[in-house]
């Protein structure tokens, strides 16, 4: 056995300059060291051999490459909050220093810049309140936000437009050491809008395992089918399944039928829902896998082989579409999270119908981008479940636009979203609406509201209209 993990031992070594490392946490203090200007030196983990960036991104921060300072690596001992797990450690330094702003707490910065003033929708974003404080920056960063949505500021951020903005106003990137401007999940990371304002200086081999404090290097593409077998045999917690070789191995197909033919026992639903997540040719795994052990997953394990696949849709057919009728609210938490279009949370109110329970109803308007949407979807079936708060949902879209006129399109597309009964049964009964109207803002007008009661039956709306309450709460507004 020592033998073999000599092997592992020497499979690759990181050189830096003239020095050899096998660890990559010692190669990172000498390039740090060496370095004329470490501060402009940053790091990222990534999956496969490259730095770039992902236009597939789930996140609301604008497009862009992502990093950590490599001093903070270092200081955190590679213990990195995000995808410090990653087989690739890049890293980098900025091309163009002079264009990365740099975050720090106090003042403001950035906001004279006349291309910025020259923005469509400067002037109204001006005046909204919501703005992050704490850095010379974090005006500018929420002020750009909000124009990546211009003029639809209480909708989502447009990532690749607010990337564009950054990049007219000749902005290369952001260093925040600590702020949390760019994300306050993540107070220290930088960000650059173009692959150009890095240059990679190293590439470092990260699939490492660690072990009694030492660090093991392992290459499983290089392996034989029969070193990987001895590999995962060695592992302290055999015979449950070690898939450490699987996460670090770029042909992770070969990897994933290795240890479907020779352990076929350990082929059990946790086990058979990693392999599916994982695998590229999902359908083959899947045949080599047989019906019986995919039959045999439970809920949690179908969700979980489907939150791993990039394409949940092909992986629900292959799982079977009836396995939803079996989700709850944990399964829902798992395939949904990371739905920007909700698309995952439609194909699962179709399939499930009126079978929700009140959890289930609550996670998926909690995590729902188009709440109006999702709610119409599950109806007032499944919403009465949960006694959901229409009116309040409402009244808090209008209430967060500033404009008049935003507020009637909003308006519309509620109508047109939940239809005239719903609302009538849903939002506008007579206390309900009552105790709201008096306390809309003076420029929520009855003109902005009569289009929307006339949209009601004929008996409702004239009960509104004519009740007491109505003109009780319209008594201060003008019409």
């Amino acid at each position: 056995m020592n033998g073999f993990k000599n092997w592992l031992q020497l499979q690759e070594r990181i050189m830096v300059g003239n020095k050899e490392f096998r660890d990559p946490l010692p190669a990172l203090k000498e390039i740090a060291k060496n370095h004329p200007n470490p501060d402009n030196l940053v790091v990222t983990f990534t999956a496969i051999d490259k730095v770039g960036i992902n236009p597939k991104s789930d996140h609301d921060t604008p497009i862009g490459i992502y990093f950590y300072p490599i001093k903070y690596v270092i200081d955190k001992k590679m213990e990195v909050p995000f995808m410090g797990d990653q087989p690739y450690i890049n890293v980098c330094e900025f091309t163009r220093p002079d264009k990365i702003l740099r975050i720090k707490s106090g003042g403001t910065q950035g906001m004279d810049n006349p291309k910025l003033k020259s923005l469509p929708g400067f002037e109204d974003v001006q005046k909204t309140p919501k703005y992050l404080t704490g850095s010379n920056y974090s005006k500018l960063w929420t002020t750009t936000m909000l124009l990546s949505r211009w003029p639809k500021l209480n909708g989502r951020n447009d990532i690749f437009k607010w990337n564009k903005i950054f990049r007219y106003l000749d902005i290369d990137g952001f260093l925040d050491q600590g702020t949390g401007t760019i994300h306050s999940n993540e107070p220290t990371q930088a960000v650059v809008f173009t692959a150009n304002a890095v240059r990679r200086l190293y590439v470092i081999d990260n699939t490492t395992d660690s072990k009694d404090d030492r660090r093991i290097l392992l290459k499983p593409d290089n392996m034989s089918q029969e070193q990987i077998v001895k590999y995962i045999r060695s592992q302290p917690e055999f015979p449950k399944l070690d898939t450490s070789l699987l996460i670090k191995a770029k042909n992770k197909d070969r990897i994933i039928k290795i240890i479907i033919q020779e352990f076929p026992s350990l082929m059990k639903g946790p086990q058979v829902a990693s392999m599916l997540g994982n695998t590229k040719n999902k359908l083959e795994i899947a045949t080599l896998l047989g019906k019986d052990r995919i039959n045999a997953m439970s809920p949690d394990d179908v969700a979980y082989a489907i939150s791993q696949s990039p394409n949940k849709e092909e992986m629900l057919q292959i799982l079977g579409v009836d396995r939803i009728k079996e989700f709850g609210k944990k399964e829902i938490q798992l395939t949904c999270t990371g739905d920007p279009e909700d698309k995952f949370k439609e194909l699962i109110i179709r399939s499930k119908g009126d079978d929700f329970d009140e959890e289930s109803v609550k996670k998926l308007m909690e995590l729902a981008h188009d709440k109006i949407k999702i709610a119409t979807m599950l109806g007032k079936k499944n919403i009465d479940k949960v006694n959901m708060d229409f009116e309040k949902l409402f009244y808090n879209i209008v209430n967060a636009n500033e404009k008049q006129n935003n507020a009637n399109q909003l308006l519309d597309k509620f109508i047109q979203l939940m239809g005239p009964h719903n609302l009538a049964d849903r939002i506008y009964d007579i206390h309900d609406f009552s105790q709201s109207v008096g306390k809309q803002p003076k420029d929520f007008t009855l003109k902005a509201m009569l289009p929307v009661i006339r949209t009601m039956p004929k008996d409702i709306a004239d009960q509104i209209l004519n009740s007491q309450e109505y003109h009780a709460g319209f008594s201060n507004l003008s019409a």
